[in-house]
């Protein structure tokens, strides 16, 4: 499967999109990271304290044709219709580079089920009872050959999937190994990666790379 990194351009990306919810009240517009009364007024109106905006277009940011981007978004769309309340919306792109994502704002749902339906894509946002909304970005490295890639947990640990050597493995980790991975196979490319990290907030791999940038020394 062909998989994008993500790159700081690819975050700053994700940051200016303009993420847009139909409600029958109107149309809510999100940015990542930032709080909307609206939102929240939304998830205090159907009694739930928590949401997740997920598109099934493109994924790992790679253009698809309009059969298969159509068709995944009516697959995601099937299955979330089982179990939780929805909304549309659509991820809009304001240079106009990529045409608008179709969405589903997903009520109620939890982190870890909202990361299973996001299977595919770079980031999604997931949003809390303040109306506050996420960004919730994997950080992928490349190794030789394969790769390894992290997903923030909310109790502050990652889990992780590797597919390494031709073998795949998967499970949980603390921010320290994070950076020891890290520090052991992407130390020429901590141009690209320390921007990254600090703009999808993991502070915690921050100060442990310090630490082992110290100890090298």
């Amino acid at each position: 499967m062909t998989m994008a990194t993500v790159t700081k351009e690819l975050l700053d990306a994700y940051y200016a999109t303009e993420y847009r919810v139909s409600t029958p009240e109107g149309t809510i517009s999100l940015k990542a990271d930032t709080q909307s009364d609206q939102l929240r007024d939304l998830l205090k109106a159907n009694g739930v304290a928590s949401c997740a905006f997920i598109t099934a277009y493109n994924q790992y940011s790679i253009q698809e044709s309009d059969e298969v981007n159509q068709r995944r978004q009516a697959e995601l769309e099937e299955t979330v219709s089982k179990y939780w309340k929805y909304h549309k919306g659509e991820g809009v792109d304001p240079t106009g580079q990529w045409a608008a994502e179709p969405s589903l704002l997903i009520l109620g749902i939890d982190y870890e089920e909202a990361k299973g339906y996001a299977v595919g894509q770079n980031a999604f946002l997931y949003g809390n009872a303040d109306g506050y909304i996420q960004l919730v970005s994997s950080l992928r490295i490349f190794t030789s050959p394969g790769f390894i890639c992290w997903t923030p947990r909310l109790d502050g640990t990652f889990s992780y999937i590797s597919f390494v050597l031709g073998g795949c493995g998967s499970g949980q980790c603390d921010a320290k190994s994070v950076a020891e991975q890290l520090h052991r196979t992407a130390s020429h490319n901590y141009s690209a990666i320390i921007p990254a990290l600090r703009r999808m907030g993991w502070t915690n791999v921050l100060d442990q790379l310090v630490v082992l940038e110290r100890e090298k020394v």
